[in-house]
């Protein structure tokens, strides 16, 4: 395959031979249509985003801090951790497929932390169990199958691990890799990644960053660690060579505040403070697309579970959507705050997000107030 000079688009590959379409789309994710086919199936998508239903719900007294969904055969189970210091689980199939809007009843409470609910982290491939961290310096995993299969309603204790010994302060992120054998947490102070053993619950390595770690994610190979960082740099680690040799990537003049890879592990994007999405080709590790809608810094993106379409949100007060395909801007939605994080369905295209809600002034008021998250619902697509 010729190497692509800088400044060159797709378009002057295509005119002088040198990629062929089906290489394109390998390398870039792109498909490349003719005109009136392109507009058709944009036009189709903007049809679907504009069909689509966003609801809101109020599940926790104060902020909602995290939320993730969980590993399930119904894809419906959503779990919360919020300011109130619970953790709650959801099942919001009926509510999500309720016309009206009707109020929704915990699935299950968990009470077990002190302070503010930081994370929940779904464990992958592993249905129904989930991992939290706290302000009170805990990080507690749940294995809830028994008392979702049992329909128990009753506050729970359920707990395999809590210790102190794992930390000396919060923790910034938790996330799993994808078969749920490792996981890995970013320190307040955000400059160390440790890794952990599940199985054990022992630490593998921790790896060193001179700049702060914003987000970071594994490869579906659970080969590599992608980190984002507030220098403007991407990091690539090799976990499986156990050493702190590493790729670095200047993706942005800017921070890099979040990083997501697609579920075939054959691109990333990272979102940044200058409001670019930039795309890349895992294997090549070199920029193979762009998109950029808003002059607001990125605070989060995150792909839909089949790769189509790319959320994400900023300073401001919206959330845009990206077709990988087309490599355009498909729609976007207004919100009354900004937003500060979003989490796709694993199965359907749903997209959960919470911002910064403030308390209901009145009875009259559409805004549920502090403790309420959204779900925007499309439709089969």
């Amino acid at each position: 395959m010729t190497e692509k000079e800088e400044g060159e688009d797709i378009e002057d590959l295509l005119m002088k031979n040198i990629y062929n379409e089906k290489e394109i789309e390998d390398y870039t994710g792109i498909k490349i249509y003719k005109n009136q086919d392109y507009l058709s199936l944009k036009n189709y998508y903007k049809e679907k985003f504009n069909k689509s239903i966003n609801k809101e719900f109020s599940l926790h007294k104060k902020r909602i801090h995290c939320m993730d969904w969980l590993e399930n055969n119904s894809g419906t189970l959503l779990v919360t951790g919020s300011s109130d210091n619970s953790i709650k689980i959801w099942d919001i199939n009926n509510a999500l497929n309720n016309r009206q809007n009707i109020s929704l009843n915990p699935l299950l409470s968990i009470n077990s932390h002190i302070d503010t609910i930081i994370n929940v982290t779904s464990r992958n491939n592993h249905e129904n169990q989930f991992i939290s961290s706290s302000a009170d310096k805990h990080i507690k995993f749940w294995d809830i199958r028994a008392n979702i299969s049992n329909n128990n309603n009753n506050k729970i204790n359920i707990c395999r691990f809590s210790s102190d010994k794992l930390m000396k302060d919060e923790i910034k992120h938790i996330k799993f890799n994808n078969s749920g054998s490792q996981f890995a947490l970013i320190n307040k102070e955000g400059n160390t990644i440790i890794l952990y053993d599940f199985g054990k619950m022992e630490e593998i390595q921790q790896f060193s960053f001179k700049s702060t770690v914003n987000d970071f994610i594994f490869d579906k190979n659970d080969n590599r660690i992608f980190v984002t960082s507030e220098d403007g740099y991407v990091y690539i680690i090799n976990i499986k060579i156990n050493s702190n040799n590493r790729i670095n990537i200047q993706g942005s003049l800017f921070p890099l505040s979040s990083i997501d890879i697609d579920k075939n592990n054959k691109f990333f994007v990272t979102g940044g403070n200058d409001g670019i999405l930039i795309g890349y080709n895992v294997d090549e590790l070199m920029c193979c697309k762009t998109y950029k809608r808003s002059e607001q810094g990125i605070r989060q993106v995150m792909y839909n579970y089949d790769d189509k379409f790319i959320a994400t949100i900023y300073d401001g007060k919206h959330i845009d959507f990206f077709s990988t395909e087309l490599d355009d801007h498909i729609f976007t939605i207004f919100t009354s705050n900004s937003q500060y994080f979003i989490k796709w369905n694993k199965k359907r295209n749903i997209l959960a997000y919470v911002g910064d809600e403030k308390e209901k002034k009145n009875e009259d008021s559409k805004n549920l107030g502090e403790g309420s998250a959204h779900f925007f619902i499309m439709p089969n697509i």
